[in-house]
This record gives structure tokens, sequence and C-alpha cells, in this order.
């Protein structure tokens, strides 16, 4: 019996040894073990930049590829600061008023408030860069002439500077609205798809010379509105005398009632052309493309202007034509040193003007007129802001005193040497800084006028003359409420830069 009591007090002692074992492993650490740390973080700075500095109290959104975000506002210095887990995010926000985001290269990038931007926050801290510029808001509406909305109207701001021209096209209750950068502006607007309507600018004019500017330097424009008019439809097919079709020839019309410019459209790889024009009668003129050695010829059937058809283009028309061959004027055109002349113009006319046709070189300075044996002037147009001069072959001022060339019935070459000159260049602008399209700029010296030239669409002009004195006239654009400047002294010694101002015709 006292065996046994013995055995079992030791059980027991061995038992209660045991548990106090197990709960002194469980309350202490094992020797060697670092407890585990929470979920690296890493910090983010948003810098938002907009046209007037930074850009305070612009809400800042970080998602994570799963969809958790974190969002905060831009402080007065345009940063908003984040402390967020290691992983990759993208940065959103909305675009300030007024504004849209750019890319590092100042492209304007797409969707509301702009697409986001990546960063990886998985090794370390990171940093994102929100750039946005100032737009303005140029809309109008668009309709038929019987009212209705024109739906899918391309329409285009041209700018009157060297930015890139955007366009957009009308809803379908014929609103549009094209979003730029402040400045200047011609409006044009092309009929919507198998409509038949007519291409204008605003407000109804027919070509970029004549337009009006629409400003938005300084607000938005509305109210732009416009109503196309119906067209007609001038179309056929050109071939050789070999039934062969004629690519890329131009098929050109001249109104009657107006003096427009010619308007022309190239033939496709069928010969096929289609022209929409206005109800009119027109004088239409083909001329083969720069690679054919084709005659080019007036409707119908015609080799100078004086023996040309009119054509009634009161409803649609089909006209078709076929060109014959002819004789060349062939040859090259480099500078004073032998080098060639690329995309120079050689342009050929009869001393009793019937037609001038001009034809570009080539990287070689080669060039190739094609056209009937007679008797003609050939001046050389260096290419545009060169600081070579024109020249006509064989000597003279103006096509009064030129020499002449005479084309038999074989190729003639005819090579031309370009003398060089000193250039001038400059914008000519309205009082208000409107540049003037379509402004002449003639130079004369004592013996009379040496050269002139027109403004482009930014106003801008260049033009080369000798070395020399000379009286610039700069005349205002038709139709225009500016002034001319006539008889200005100018002394030409080297490369310099002439910006005109017109006056106000009625200030």
């Amino acid at each position: 019996m006292r065996g046994r009591e013995v055995t079992s007090i030791r059980k027991g002692t061995v038992k209660w040894l045991l548990v106090a074992l197990v709960a002194a492993s469980c309350s202490g650490q094992p020797p060697g073990v670092v407890p585990s740390a929470g979920p690296a973080t890493h910090k983010l700075q948003v810098v938002a930049a907009g046209a007037d500095g930074p850009v305070a109290g612009l809400r800042v959104c970080a998602s994570t590829l799963s969809g958790a975000q974190s969002c905060a506002p831009t402080g007065a210095d345009g940063t908003a600061a984040f402390t967020l887990p290691a992983g990759t995010y993208q940065v959103r926000s909305e675009a300030p008023a007024s504004q849209r985001r750019v890319d590092a290269d100042g492209v304007p990038v797409s969707g509301q408030g702009g697409a986001s931007v990546g960063v990886d926050l998985t090794k370390g801290d990171g940093s994102v860069r929100l750039q946005f510029e100032r737009i303005r808001r140029i809309s109008g509406r668009i309709t038929d002439p019987s009212d209705k909305p024109v739906t899918g109207a391309p329409v285009c701001a041209n700018p009157l500077s060297l930015a890139a021209t955007v366009c957009d096209k009308s809803k379908p209750d014929g609103t549009y609205f094209v979003d730029v950068t402040p400045g200047l502006y011609k409006m044009s607007f092309d009929g919507g798809p198998g409509l038949r309507l007519l291409s204008q600018w605003a407000y109804g004019r027919v070509n970029s010379g004549e337009a009006d500017v629409i400003d938005v330097r300084t607000a938005d424009a509305t109210g732009i509105d416009v109503t196309l008019r119906q067209g007609v439809v001038l179309q056929g097919t050109i071939t050789t005398t070999a039934g062969q079709p004629v690519k890329k020839a131009q098929v050109c019309t001249h109104r009657f009632s107006e003096s427009l410019p010619w308007e022309c459209e190239r033939t496709d790889d069928h010969g096929h052309y289609v022209a929409l024009r206005e109800p009119d009668t027109y004088w239409v003129w083909i001329i083969p493309s720069d690679d054919d050695v084709l005659l080019m010829q007036w409707f119908d059937d015609a080799g100078v202007g004086v023996g040309a058809t009119p054509v009634d283009l009161q409803r649609d028309r089909t006209i078709d034509q076929t060109l014959g061959p002819g004789p060349s004027i062939v040859g090259h055109v480099t500078d004073p040193n032998g080098a060639p002349v690329y995309h120079a113009f050689v342009c050929a006319d009869t001393p009793f003007p019937t037609g001038r046709i001009c034809r570009p070189t080539d990287a070689s300075g080669a060039y190739r007129v094609t056209t009937r044996p007679e008797t003609y002037l050939i001046q050389v147009l260096p290419p545009d802001g060169s600081d070579l001069l024109p020249q006509y072959v064989g000597g003279g001022r103006t096509w009064l005193d030129a020499a002449t060339v005479t084309l038999r019935n074989v190729d003639r070459t005819v090579d031309v040497r370009l003398v060089r000159g000193v250039k001038v260049s400059g914008i000519v602008r309205s009082q208000t800084g409107v540049p003037l399209e379509g402004a002449s700029v003639n130079v004369s010296d004592t013996q009379g006028i040496v050269t002139a030239t027109y403004t482009d669409e930014t106003g801008a002009y260049s033009i080369a003359v000798p070395a020399g004195r000379y009286s610039f006239d700069f005349f205002a654009p038709f139709p225009s409420q500016v002034v001319s400047i006539e008889g200005r002294p100018v002394t030409v010694e080297r490369s310099m830069t002439l910006d005109v101002t017109l006056a106000d015709a009625n200030p």
C-alpha cells in the first residue's frame, strides 16, 4: 500500500512539472527568432503645375492595380504627398478649369484630366509631375440650307502661327466645340459624309485669305455658326490617247462670277476625279502629273485658254478628257557652287500669257516641263525661304524684257545656275496683332520693281534681293480694314528681319 501511494504522488508531480514547462515555453520567445515587421511604405510626391504656376486644391489620387485608392489635395505649392505601401500605382487628377493635361513634350493628353501616370514604389520613394496648359473653346452649330443640323462634319481651328491645327466633328445636333491654346484662329468646315455640302471658312468665306479671324487670346469664342451651301458634282475620267488612265492629274476649275483662286482635284489610280462645286459657270483646265510626258489641256480639247469652252455647272455633269504627248523643256537648276537646287519651280508661259505651267525640281535639281511647241518665257523660282534670287532664263528683270526660248517638236535642254542674294523676311500684322494673310510685298529700285511676294496664313513673308537700297511696299490684303504702307526705304546689306504693322483704316 505504501509503495503504491508513493508512485501516485510521483505521477502527479511529473504531470504538474510538465504543465509548468509547457506554460514556461509558451510565455517566452524561442532563442534566435526576430518578430516580423509591418508592410514596407514609401513616399510619393505629386507636383501639379498649370499655366499660371502651381495648382493648389487639385484632388490627386493614386490607385493600385487592384483598385485600392488614396487621394489628397495639392497644397499652395501645387504638391500632394502620400505615404503608401510598396507597390505600383496609377496617378490621376482632374484638370483645372480652362486647362488640360500635356505630356513632357507639350502634347495634349487625351481623356478627362488626361491619362493616368504610372509610378513604381516597390523599391523606394517616387515622384510624378502633372503639367497643364491653358485652353480656350471655340464652339458653334453647323446646319444645311434647310436649317437641319449637320452631323459628323469635320471642323478645324487653323492657327495664325506655327502651332498644329486642331480638328473635331460636329455632334448629332450639329453643335461642335474645339479646344485650343489661346491665340488667333481661322475656322474651316467641311460637309458631312455624302451630303454634297460645300466646304467653307467662318463666316461663309470660300478661302483662307478671306476668312474671319477668331480671337481667343483672352476668352472663349461662342456662336461661331455656319450654314453650309449645297454643291453640284463634276466628275469624269482622264486618259491618254492609248486609253491608259492618267494618275495624279489635276483637274482645276475657275469660276466666271468671282475672281477666286483655282480649285483643283487629283485623279485616282483609275484616272477618275470628283469635284464638288458651287453652281456656276467654270473654266476647266487639266494638268498632268509631274512624271507624265503629256500636254496640259483646257476643256474642250484646247491647248490654250483663249480656245477653251466654258462649262455650265448648274447641275451634276460628267466630263472625260484625253491627253496627248508632247515635247519637253528639260534641264537642271543649280546654285552658284554647282550644287543641285531641290524644289525650285521652273515656270513656262508664252510672252502673251496663255497658261503658265510650273514644275518642281527633284533632289538632283532636274526638271521637265512638257508643253506644246511654242516660244516661251522661262522663270525659275527658288524654294521658299531661300536666299537664291528668282531668275528669267536668258536674263531680264521682268517678263516684259526677258529673253525667250523656242520649243519645237523635240525636247530642249535648258540648264539654269541661280545667283545668291540677301534674304529679307518678316511678319505683317494689324494694329491688334493679327497676322495678315495675302498682303502683297513689293520691292523696287530706281529702275522699277525687282521682285514681289505675298504673306502666308501666318502673315509671314520671305524674299531675296541683291544687296542694295530699295523701296518696300506693303499692300493690305483684300478685303481688310487696314491701311497699306508704300515707299518705305530699306537698305539691305545682310539677311534681315523686317516686321510691319498696318494701321487700322477706322481707328
